[in-house]
């Protein structure tokens, strides 16, 4: 999901001394020696000492703020949190324990310090595709890049109009921190996956579930097979058990107030009763007696008629006759941009212009803050 962009880069001794900040425990290793030599990543080829610089960039900005995200957060130190699986994604030459490998993978930043065995706060960003309604992200499923892209992909740009009327690509920074007693019992950051339709979890039972183990988000991988977006993050959990689908695209749910009652019927005691996971203030995450799990902040969003280029999207589709993607074809007309979904170079580029556009229109925000790995079994 991730375009690792040259300007985001720190002076030597400032990378120095983020690595010496770092905390070294099981979950966060020191840099591979090999630096020099290139991720094949899902998107490309990444310079190892580069990704490590730009991350640590992010790093050492919230270190300046006294170990804050910038948000109020009660965080005393960003660590960089290492997937403990060897190997490249992607790519040829992406096996696990592929000897292209650097050693272990930048995977996603923590504000966690020691090796205290509990839930982590975690930041990274989810991106989520809509119509044009403005609305709070709780009762909802999201993804990482490569899922949301599978998901328009599979389900929408086929349609003419979108599906859903969908026009754009949210992308939003979440921080999160499971609740103490899905850990205690799972030993995961992410609660099992469900399903919102209009605000509604649709599993059966889920007001038990939450009861049990707390509104947490939910993750499930991605068959990626007909549609092959892949992230240069491993995000499956299992180690090399979890070979050849190491990389493949997630999905997340984001259980709010009244998770089991649709948008227009959540009433105020329903709310109270079960009022969700999304937290007002970051400084609440892990506080004892509060529920919340997830803080949410806006980061930006990409237009899809910007994206493939359509100028006029009613006149081009109802006038012109032209399709974004023709499914049995595998390729659209009136349009390249969506053809071949199951080329990895061609997901790749349409990943990478989605983080460029991204990076372009918001050059203050990190391009990543890497990506937690579905830990849910």
């Amino acid at each position: 999901m991730l375009s690792m962009a040259p300007d985001l880069t720190v002076p030597a001794a400032a990378a120095a001394a983020s690595a010496a900040a770092a905390p070294r425990s099981r979950d966060v290793e020191t840099q591979s020696a090999s630096s020099s030599v290139l991720w094949r990543s899902g998107l490309g080829a990444v310079h190892a000492a580069g990704l490590l610089a730009a991350v640590s960039a992010v790093a050492l900005l919230f270190a300046a703020l006294g170990g804050s995200t910038g948000t109020g957060a009660d965080s005393t130190v960003v660590g960089l949190l290492r997937g403990a699986v060897g190997g490249v994604g992607g790519g040829d030459g992406g096996a696990v324990g592929s000897t292209e490998a650097v050693g272990r993978r930048l995977q996603l930043l923590t504000h966690d310090a020691g090796d205290a065995d509990g839930p982590r706060t975690i930041t990274f960003y989810v991106y989520r595709s809509q119509d044009d309604s403005e609305y709070s992200l709780e009762n909802v499923n999201v993804a990482d890049l490569p899922g949301v892209m599978w998901y328009l992909h599979n389900e929408v740009i086929g349609s003419a109009p979108r599906k859903f009327f969908i026009t754009r690509i949210l992308r939003y920074k979440i921080t999160m921190r499971s609740d103490d007693r899905l850990y205690e019992s799972k030993h995961s950051h992410f609660g099992p996956f469900v399903a919102f339709d209009s605000g509604r979890c649709t599993v059966p039972d889920c007001d038990s579930m939450w009861k049990t183990y707390g509104f947490n988000m939910g993750c499930q991988p991605l068959n990626t097979s007909r549609v092959t977006y892949i992230s240069p993050f491993v995000t499956h959990h299992g180690g090399r058990d979890c070979a050849p689908n190491c990389y493949g695209a997630l999905w997340y749910s984001l259980p709010g107030a009244c998770p089991s009652m649709e948008f227009e019927g959540k009433t105020a005691e329903c709310r109270a009763e079960m009022p969700g996971g999304q937290c007002n203030d970051p400084v609440l995450l892990g506080r004892p007696g509060v529920q919340c799990t997830y803080f949410v902040e806006n980061a930006g969003e990409v237009r899809l008629d910007e994206l493939v280029g359509i100028e006029d999207y009613t006149h081009w589709w109802a006038v012109e006759g032209n399709r974004e993607y023709v499914w049995h074809l595998d390729h659209g007309i009136g349009t390249d941009f969506w053809d071949g979904r199951t080329d990895k170079s061609k997901n790749d580029e349409r990943m990478n212009k989605v983080q460029e556009m991204f990076r372009r229109k918001y050059p203050d925000m990190p391009i990543t803050y890497g990506e937690p790995p579905c830990d849910y079994a």
